[in-house]
């Protein structure tokens, strides 16, 4: 998300927070490897505030020279799986507006539109906005 030379990892603080995701019972990682390089990643983030439990927020990246293999589809269906099998009801997410793809591959798997956030990113001197979606398990949800 950020331009080059913004993002300052700390090797030892990431490896925590990664550790501490990967063991956690909300949250599940999940990484496409093709022919040993990364091609994608996929995380569902949820949290275990009896409020808020519910749900998850997706975070989903493709590495541009594996798009339109439908690695960006399996890394969703397979999250989407998992939080049926953990009883989830609400799956969340952000995307820009010019990602056309993968709004429609959202789309394609039950996501609705729920809102738009204005000018909620800048590229260049070009300020985008995010569409706000979501996949509801009407099966779970009350009337």
């Amino acid at each position: 998300m950020g331009e080059p030379g913004e993002i300052r990892s700390d090797i030892d603080a990431n490896a925590t927070r990664l550790a501490d995701k990967l063991a956690s019972p909300v949250d599940l990682y999940l990484l496409a490897v093709v022919e040993g390089r990364i091609a994608g990643t996929a995380a569902l983030d949820g949290t275990s505030l009896a409020r808020f439990a519910h749900s998850a927020t997706l975070g989903l990246a493709v590495s541009r020279e594996y798009w339109g293999r439908g690695i960006g589809r399996a890394l969703v269906e397979a999250l989407l799986r998992w939080a049926d099998a953990s009883g989830l009801v609400r799956v969340s997410l952000e995307v820009v507006e010019t990602n056309t793809r993968a709004i429609r591959l959202y789309e394609s798997l039950g996501f609705e539109h729920e809102g738009r956030l204005r000018c909620c990113r800048k590229h260049g001197d070009v300020y985008l906005d995010n569409h706000q979606m979501a996949r509801i398990r009407t099966s779970l949800a009350p009337a």
